[in-house]
């Protein structure tokens, strides 16, 4: 017998902890309401399929495989521009991601040191949210700190084995670069990966209207 799926969910709810209920459940819908990509809070995992990776629910990273630079200047938690060795950033996408320390940051540009105002590479945010990225914190950073690129995984799809009970979430990532600081992205490499959520463990879920 073939196995049945219940497809095209768009979002499933995790409690972290065995004490929440319903209540709690209701109280989250009632913040953040049904079809929300909000993501991850102190009681709540939430998963979300989306495409823009800009409200993607954040799954998981691994470090590139682009040259790990280092400051050149500190930092404080809301300053938007980054300023990293002359010349390392050169086959790094536009936009992207870093970390550093224990902090992520999502970044709009890059100006290279052959035209920026400090003759280091720098990494430009246009808005203080891009600090504290991917559910961290916003941290103050020191001259010399390692600043490593990311790769971030996405929620691609997410199904529900009807007789398991078990949901399987479906992760994709793709690694752009540049080549010498020059537009446009190129796509060099690319992952996928699946996660099975046990039954029980899944208490909410929503499913996409495919009529739409």
């Amino acid at each position: 017998m073939a196995t049945q799926l219940v497809k095209n969910i768009q979002r499933i709810l995790i409690p972290k902890t065995a004490s929440l209920d319903f209540g709690d459940l209701a109280t989250y819908l009632g913040v953040y309401g049904a079809g929300s990509t909000y993501g991850p809070t102190a009681d709540w995992l939430s998963i979300s399929v989306t495409s823009n990776y800009e409200t993607a629910t954040y799954s998981g990273s691994n470090f590139g495989n682009r040259p790990i630079t280092a400051l050149t200047a500190g930092i404080n938690a809301t300053d938007l521009t980054i300023r990293v060795t002359a010349g390392t950033l050169a086959t790094y996408p536009v936009p992207g991601y870093i970390y550093i320390g224990t902090e992520a940051i999502y970044y709009d540009s890059i100006d290279p040191s052959t035209t920026s105002a400090s003759g280091d590479d720098e990494f430009i945010l246009s808005t203080v949210t891009y600090r504290g990225w991917l559910n961290t914190t916003a941290a103050t950073h020191s001259t010399l700190d390692v600043v490593k690129d990311i790769i971030v995984f996405y929620t691609e799809s997410i199904n529900r084995d009807v007789d398991s009970g078990v949901f399987n979430v479906s992760y994709k990532a793709t690694q752009y670069g540049r080549t010498a600081y020059q537009a446009p992205n190129a796509r060099v490499s690319f992952a996928d990966s699946e996660r099975a959520w046990p039954a029980g463990a899944v208490v909410y879920y929503e499913i996409l209207d495919s009529t739409g």
